[in-house]
């Protein structure tokens, strides 16, 4: 009888606990956000393509094909944009807005965790590269 190969846990992966860290992050931030129709929109959207996210590392780490691999990691890199973009776009709101949604004080902590992000993101993809690469 074979033996079906297990599920490797995302939340293992350095990558996943950051990503979660920051959802983290972002959900603490968003409590205070206004109720400003734009703002909530985009604060939804953030959170939402953060939980999209961590499903796609688990996906990645999971998949055996390397070219489908490479395919959730370039689209975790994307997705990692569009967080980028809605971080950048709250903090300019707030530093033109009377209501701050992001602090100055918050602004670092987030800078760092995507910079770490997208670190670990790029040495995977070059990791998995080398993989096809080898093949």
């Amino acid at each position: 009888m074979a033996r079906k190969p297990s599920i490797k846990n995302a939340g293992s992966a350095a990558i996943y606990r950051d990503t979660e860290r920051l959802m983290l992050d972002c959900l603490k931030m968003v409590e205070r956000s206004p109720n400003s129709v734009g703002v909530r929109q985009l604060c939804k959207r953030l959170i939402d393509t953060l939980l999209d996210n961590l499903t796609i590392i688990g996906l990645a780490l999971n998949e055996k094909d390397v070219q489908s691999k490479l395919e959730y990691i370039n689209s975790f890199y994307l997705q990692m944009r569009t967080v980028k973009t809605c971080i950048d776009t709250l903090k300019e709101w707030s530093n033109r807005s009377t209501t701050r949604v992001i602090s100055n004080r918050q602004m670092p902590r987030f800078a760092e965790s995507l910079e770490s992000i997208f670190e670990q993101a790029q040495k995977w993809r070059v990791r998995t590269l080398e993989q096809q690469n080898s093949h």
